[in-house]
């Protein structure tokens, strides 16, 4: 049986080996021309191919891969690195000018006297508190928490980082009442001993909301984990 096989292998190469040259023959007028070319005897004098294997070339060459796209989770962790780092370079500026501010009125006592400047003082104070918050960042959040950057904290440090965030609202609170320090002793034509009657007043706002919404915040235990970073 292997024999007959093999015999029948050879005779169906032959057949297509025949067949495929009488395709070739087909291209020239004579059987001599077709000779000539197989030898290489082109007008063009490079070697020459059967053209129907000729004609595989002439096949366009298959286009490259496009690159694969970056995964949903992916992106989330490069904006999580992204985030976690900046916080940190816009932190540092904000506690270093606070810092300043608070050393430069607390040295002088000209200016610990006067409104204006122990305003400015609580302000920067509220500053720092919240600056330094935002500064720990992503530190706070609890180990483990996924798609965030440099995570080592745990329930209680997010708590605690929460609280100082929220009460960082002063901030904008303290630098109202210095604009209404501005109303009265520019606008009104206040002198010091005016505005200094009211001065409680202007400490009362900012103090009585920041602590007041960041203690109810935490006794209501609103401070949880909400991977901001």
């Amino acid at each position: 049986m292997s024999m007959i096989a093999a015999l029948f292998l050879l005779l169906s190469i032959n057949t297509f080996i025949d067949a495929a040259n009488d395709d070739d023959r087909t291209n020239f007028d004579t059987e001599a021309e077709f000779y000539e070319y197989l030898k290489g005897g082109n007008d063009s004098g490079t070697p020459s191919i059967s053209p129907t294997i000729t004609g595989l070339s002439q096949l366009p060459s298959p286009s490259p891969l496009p690159s694969p796209s970056p995964s949903p989770m992916e992106e989330i962790l490069v904006r999580s690195k992204v985030l976690a780092i900046m916080v940190k370079c816009t932190a540092i500026p904000s506690i270093l000018g606070s810092s300043f501010i608070v050393f430069e009125v607390l040295r002088d006592k000209k200016k610990r006297r006067k409104s204006y400047h122990r305003l400015l003082l609580a302000m920067s104070i509220s500053d720092i508190f919240s600056s330094t918050a935002i500064f720990v960042g992503s530190w706070a959040i609890p180990k483990g928490t996924e798609g965030v950057y440099l995570v080592y904290g745990t329930e209680t440090t997010c708590k605690i980082q929460g609280f100082f965030i929220q009460l960082g609202i002063m901030t904008p609170l303290y630098n109202g009442m210095l604009a209404l320090y501005y109303y009265f002793s520019i606008n009104m034509g206040w002198k010091e001993y005016q505005i200094n009657s009211i001065e409680g007043y202007l400490h009362a706002v900012p103090l009585v909301w920041g602590f007041g919404t960041a203690i109810a915040c935490a006794v209501s235990d609103v401070y949880s984990n909400a991977t901001l970073w």
